[in-house]
């Protein structure tokens, strides 16, 4: 069983007879007809290095660094302060020593 809107067509699968012969070749042709268009990318601008630094800043970036456990003395003030700030306050430092990090590294580029 299949519903049309426009260019989506939707599969309902029944358990029992998972897809339909019809319905598998009808797929398959339009598979292969898609595939043989080439896909126009002109439209997308290229990303320039100020905007992976922007989204490396903000945290977009899907890169997840490696964690290494060490042992620092912080203030107790400073303790305090990020442990008063709820749970993951560890996470938090990291997230601050991380904002100086990339400051400095724009600032020495």
């Amino acid at each position: 069983m299949s519903e049309s809107k426009g260019a989506t067509t939707r599969f309902v699968v029944d358990p029992q007879n998972p897809v339909p012969k019809g319905q598998l070749r009808a797929l398959t042709r339009r598979v292969k007809a898609a595939d043989a268009r080439p896909i126009d990318c002109s439209d997308i601008p290229e990303l320039s290095d100020e905007w992976f630094l922007r989204v490396a800043r903000e945290g977009c970036l899907a890169i997840i660094p490696t964690k290494k456990p060490i042992s620092v003395k912080l203030d107790e003030d400073v303790l305090d302060f990020f442990k008063g700030r709820g749970s993951r306050y560890q996470t938090h430092i990291n997230q601050v020593l991380r904002a100086y990090m990339l400051a400095h590294r724009v600032q020495e580029s």
